[in-house]
């Protein structure tokens, strides 16, 4: 199984760069970048992790996709890790960061691989 989020946004500007420069507000979430793309570039990604004690090794692959202003979060788990808890912090952190008011949806679900 493996869990997707999508994201939404009304914004002409790549959410993903502008969450990778949000470092600060991240943290209070349980979030810290561990790798990312060159910003700027075509086809650009991002790598969370989470912090939080107890949720294995989650991550969260981030991509952008300007011709539709999507967000699209892929879930990656290792061990007892349980993707309800990065989806759970990463979700917080867009609805209470600065930007919300250009969120219009965001999708969570579940895929077979």
């Amino acid at each position: 199984m493996q869990t997707v989020v999508h994201v939404i946004t009304t914004s002409r500007s790549s959410l993903r760069d502008r969450i990778v420069s949000d470092v600060n507000r991240l943290a209070d979430y349980s979030l810290e970048v561990a790798k990312e793309h060159q910003r700027g570039r075509p086809r650009g990604w991002a790598k969370l992790h989470s912090t939080r004690d107890g949720s294995g090794f989650g991550a969260l692959n981030l991509s952008w996709d300007a011709s539709t202003r999507t967000l699209v979060g892929r879930v990656v788990n290792r061990g007892k890790g349980r993707p309800g808890d990065i989806v759970g912090d990463f979700c917080a952190y867009l609805l209470r960061s600065r930007f919300h008011s250009k969120i219009t949806l965001i999708q969570v679900f579940q895929t077979k691989t």
